[in-house]
């Protein structure tokens, strides 16, 4: 079982401190059993004011960091940090003032998962040099109603679709064009079950636990994720089943 012991916590962030312009750091929220898990990680967003760090300069960054893997293309970092698997994103906090101010828009569509806003809204704050992440934080709280209105109908739009690409793979009897888009179905079924609870999209592996706490779940959501996750069920089944739950969004 993983221990976070504060002064660790403090460690790092005095290593992650020492780049220019830091203005936030937050973490991933972590559930209980997590902690359990074998692939166990800490998650942390760095907002900087001006500029990201470059390949180089991460690495530099923390010398007892072990099995460094990042992309010199991202800024987002993976290693192992006194037995801790830690994973780190840095952002730029203009660009994400930018999003935020086109999210406040009635008209606004957000094309992607939520999933960021998820990590700010439910984020642990870790440094806040001026109250800046806080404020990101009022305002994903308080955000209007249509942008999860607008949001919703643009993840049933995408249901249909995937349902007819479903339905093609099913009929064609392609089992891994079948698999393929049955994952985009689930992940795009389940933000939408958040969406329409006004909840943002958690990660993966926090979904199940976190859709058992919705205040409005539709009636036999986890029956119907058990007809669609099952390997046994024939594909004309769970076709059916992905019809029948993109017609209930809404």
């Amino acid at each position: 079982m993983v221990v976070l012991q504060q002064e660790m916590i403090n460690d790092l962030l005095q290593h992650l401190g020492q780049l220019k312009d830091v203005e936030a750091i937050i973490r991933l929220p972590i559930l209980p059993k997590e902690y359990e898990e074998p692939l166990f990680s800490l998650k942390l967003d760095v907002f900087l004011k001006e500029e990201l760090p470059d390949f180089e300069l991460r690495k530099k960054l923390i010398p007892e960091a072990s099995f460094f893997e990042a992309s010199k293309r991202k800024p987002k970092d993976r290693f192992f940090w006194k037995n801790l698997p830690i994973h780190v994103e840095y952002k730029l906090c203009h660009q994400w003032e930018e999003l935020m101010q086109l999210v406040q828009q009635n008209d606004f569509h957000w094309d992607g998962s939520t999933y960021p806003f998820f990590r700010v809204a439910e984020g642990i704050v870790l440094r806040d040099h001026s109250g800046w992440i806080h404020r990101q934080k009022d305002t994903l709280f308080n955000l209007p109603g249509s942008f999860f209105i607008i949001h919703l109908g643009l993840l049933r739009d995408r249901l249909e679709h995937l349902v007819s690409d479903l339905a093609i793979a099913a009929y064609a009897r392609d089992q891994l064009m079948f698999q393929m888009t049955l994952g985009k179905y689930l992940e795009t079924l389940v933000e939408a079950w958040f969406t329409m609870d006004k909840n943002f999209m958690p990660p993966f592996d926090q979904v199940l636990l976190r859709l058992k706490e919705l205040e409005f779940l539709p009636e036999g959501a986890m029956g119907i994720l058990d007809v669609l996750t099952r390997s046994d069920v024939e594909m004309e089944r769970r076709l059916e089943v992905a019809r029948r739950s993109a017609k209930c969004i809404g």
